[in-house]
């Protein structure tokens, strides 16, 4: 089995694999290694500029059935509010209608089916050198339709473009491979190669450092190389659908059984190449005003609060990873749950202090013990693992009463930082060896009565 790292490239990782992989089978099967040299095979979707009018009751069908497709189902925004007070930062509260039938549980995800943003669709028809007013008919014959085009029906590039292919993605070894034939320029071509290759001796122009680290899309590279030549065809066919992005629930259908509540952080700012980058989805969400329409899907979790309500529940999530413990608070209050809440939120300041007057009444009212980490407030910073630590006693306590521990948020640091605390109080608490509490939280994890829902930062 191969193994990546997450944190570097997976696609170099990925691609280092399949080569070898391919090495050893031309070495014991004889297979011929022509095809890591070659380009993708792509079959260019056939389109025509025509002069018919859209026909917007045909595209919302075709959208209807596509939402089918893919499990989703129409509704509405109810409430877009922003948390923060900060003007350099935002988190929009959003809340979303469910339709009759449709259920979820605390701790469950919320798929959204984003739309680009206008500045990034117009960014890719300049590019692209097509325009994006233009009303065309997609022709996919009959063998090469993809499934998230609109065949057949008058539709404009604009819309095209806003509803149906990524943007934004880095650009993939397969991708350049395919531009290198598609420019008669020499040094280009060496360039893309030299690019696209497992093993580059380039400084420069070598995947990590031309792609990875400076997080370049198949469009800033078509930008980069003007002597690229595609048609607004191939690029349809080279880029993937747009795809969902996945929310924790941060609200309790007991508290809201009609309603969805996700908490959304606005991604926005300057890539390293000087791209101004949206996040796709926040920033399509926050665009939404109430009875405006959004696509959506419930996704069942694993992430569950104990059936006994008796158990005490320990809740690590700064920043937006608060969403599931939101839910989590609502929920044992409905439920009458008897256990003890306690609950570690991390942010900068009581500018990002998302959700705090609903917070320190849940405290107040005797609901919940809340820890409190201000990273930027005071003069040194705290972290929430900081604040796990000081209440080291208070929390083995409740271990040995049977508590359950949902961690959310950052996978790459934080989540390391607050099971390596675990560990240390379990240790200091505990009168255990350094091994003997790592054993002690890896049967947690198996028990289910330690659970994380993280995300790569």
């Amino acid at each position: 089995m191969g193994r990546g790292d997450c944190d570097a490239s997976i696609d170099d990782a990925f691609a280092e694999w399949m080569a070898n992989l391919w090495v050893q089978l031309h070495s014991t099967l004889e297979l011929s290694m022509k095809h890591l040299q070659d380009g993708p095979v792509i079959n260019p979707v056939s389109y025509k500029i025509v002069e018919d009018k859209i026909d917007f009751d045909k595209l919302k069908n075709i959208r209807s059935d596509w939402g089918k497709l893919n499990n989703a189902f129409r509704s509405a925004i109810i409430e877009n509010r922003e948390l923060q007070t900060s003007k350099d930062r935002s988190t929009r509260h959003i809340e979303i209608k469910l339709p009759e039938g449709v259920t979820y549980t605390a701790g469950d995800h919320l798929a959204v089916f984003p739309l680009n943003l206008k500045e990034v669709v117009l960014y890719a028809a300049k590019i692209l050198k097509i325009d994006p007013e233009a009303i065309i008919v997609l022709d996919g014959g009959v063998k090469h339709r993809l499934s998230h085009l609109p065949y057949d029906t008058p539709i404009s590039v604009f819309l095209v473009l806003k509803f149906c292919v990524e943007l934004q993605q880095l650009i993939t070894r397969a991708q350049i491979l395919y531009l290198i034939d598609k420019t008669t320029d020499e040094s280009d071509k060496l360039k893309l190669k030299q690019i696209a290759a497992v093993e580059s001796d380039s400084n420069e122009y070598n995947f990590a450092e031309f792609v990875t680290k400076p997080k370049r899309t198949l469009l800033e590279v078509l930008s980069h190389f003007p002597s690229v030549n595609i048609s607004f065809g191939e690029f349809l066919a080279l880029v993937p659908p747009i795809k969902p992005r996945y929310y924790s629930i941060s609200s309790s259908p007991l508290a809201h059984p009609r309603s969805v509540h996700i908490t959304v952080a606005v991604v926005e700012g300057k890539s390293p190449t000087g791209r101004h980058h949206y996040g796709v989805a926040s920033n399509y969400l926050a665009s939404l005003a109430p009875e405006e329409p959004v696509a959506i899907m419930i996704r069942k979790s694993t992430f569950r609060l104990p059936e006994d309500g008796s158990k005490p529940v320990i809740m690590i999530g700064p920043g937006t990873g608060l969403a599931p413990m939101r839910g989590f608070i609502q929920e044992r209050i409905a439920n009458g749950a008897s256990g003890a809440n306690l609950l570690f939120f991390g942010c900068r300041n009581d500018q990002d202090f998302i959700y705090q007057e609903e917070l320190q009444k849940y405290a107040s009212d005797g609901h919940l013990k809340l820890e409190v980490a201000f990273s930027r407030k005071q003069s040194h910073k705290v972290y929430v693992q900081d604040c796990l630590l000081n209440q080291g006693s208070f929390v083995y306590d409740l271990f040995q009463k049977g508590a359950y521990i949902y961690v959310c948020g950052d996978a790459k640091f934080m989540s390391t930082a607050v099971r390596e605390t675990f560990v240390k109080i379990v240790e200091a608490n505990g009168d255990q060896t350094p091994t003997e509490a790592q054993e002690y939280i890896a049967a947690l994890t198996h028990t289910k009565r330690y659970l994380e829902d993280v995300w790569a930062g």
